[in-house]
């Protein structure tokens, strides 16, 4: 058996909502994690992500603002762990459209 530096590897996985499973790697070639299986997540909104915490749905969330951490970091059971950084948001548009539509116009894209 070959050996891995992989620690976890994708199990199941649906990429129409960003959701996957982690399952320990068993050739992995360090010590074995204290876990077996990662259920991932995507949650989009940041108060849907806080809410989904506070309600025990889910057992991490990050990429949240100061405000909420605030919030949180009272909370029994909740550690808060910060770390300095850039926020990076990115918009992706449909260029896709019907011909019709304003956005196929080449002129109103900029191009």
């Amino acid at each position: 058996m070959e050996l891995s530096r992989d620690r976890f590897i994708v199990s199941e996985s649906n990429r129409g909502t960003g959701d996957y499973t982690l399952v320990v790697n068993d050739s992995y070639l360090g010590p074995a994690p204290g876990v077996r299986r990662v259920q991932v997540r995507f949650i989009p909104e940041e108060a849907g992500r806080v809410v989904a915490l506070r309600s025990g749905e889910v057992d991490v969330i990050d990429s949240i603002s100061p405000d909420f951490a605030g919030q949180l970091a009272n909370l029994p059971g909740v550690q808060v762990d910060t770390v300095p950084c850039t926020r990076i948001n990115q918009l992706f548009f449909n260029f896709r459209k019907p011909a019709d539509h304003p956005l196929s116009n080449l002129h109103v894209r900029g191009h």
